[in-house]
């Protein structure tokens, strides 16, 4: 009787277990994030996009600058970054991948982190709100700090030279369609230079080569002389006849 009572305290026991690790296992970061370090200062920055416009399925590059103002050593061990919902920021259209660090800033120092994440293809050119968030801890305990996704925000792009540059107030970023290179205004551009310059060669071959006129062109220019003879004949029987009038009255 004992061991039966044994082998289900010790079955239960297992189930319990099993289930507490499947929570750690399938926690995701961005859920019951924890608090933000009192000493540390964060500042985004992206360097190919300082308007907060995004291309739809191209790579974005982000930087974080991390500060570190305490007396303690923070390892920055991650980033990570999701794409919202302007209306409701629990509904993510992205999230984007969990790049590891490791890195540790001692106190006084600080270091940029380099971030790339790609917009998928199929989204839409419209207004999301984008939260990238910095994780990091210290021996006792862990923090993290999401550094894009404020209001009023302000980048550091130097911390040798101290220099912000001003954000507009608003959360959210715009994604677009990115253009070809070859869009309808250089297109039509590049055919409308061909033209005035076949029309260019054309009449400096009619200038310089009279004996040897391409037929086209010939029968242009012999049709405009023609037509001019047409008109100064006519012009001159009108005078005659006119003169003629006059010498009758």
């Amino acid at each position: 009787m004992k061991t039966v009572v044994y082998l289900f305290l010790v079955a239960v026991f297992s189930i319990v277990s099993a289930q507490k690790a499947e929570e750690v296992v399938y926690r995701h970061p961005l859920t019951d994030m924890p608090p933000s370090a009192e000493d540390v200062e964060t500042s985004p920055f992206f360097p190919e996009h300082t308007d907060q416009k995004f291309p739809i399925g191209e790579t974005v590059t982000a930087l974080c600058h991390f500060i570190n103002d305490g007396s303690a050593n923070y390892n920055v061990s991650a980033i990570m970054g999701s794409l919202n919902s302007p209306f409701e920021f629990g509904h993510h259209f992205q999230n984007y991948s969990y790049k590891t660090f490791g890195t540790i800033v001692k106190p006084g120092e600080e270091i940029t982190f380099k971030y790339n994440f790609q917009l998928h293809k199929e989204l839409e050119p419209v207004d999301y709100q984008l939260a990238i968030t910095v994780f990091y801890e210290s021996e006792q305990h862990s923090f993290s700090t999401t550094f894009f996704n404020q209001v009023n925000r302000s980048i550091y792009i130097s911390y040798r030279v101290p220099r912000f540059i001003k954000l507009s107030n608003s959360q959210t970023v715009e994604l677009y369609y990115p253009t070809s290179e070859f869009d309808v205004e250089t297109i039509s551009a590049v055919l409308y230079g061909l033209i005035c310059l076949i029309g260019i060669v054309l009449v400096v071959v009619y200038a310089c080569f009279p004996d040897k006129k391409i037929p086209i062109v010939s029968d242009f220019f012999t049709k405009v002389n023609q037509l001019e003879k047409n008109n100064i004949r006519t012009l001159s029987t009108k005078v005659i006849d006119v003169k003629s009038l006059v010498v009758f009255c």
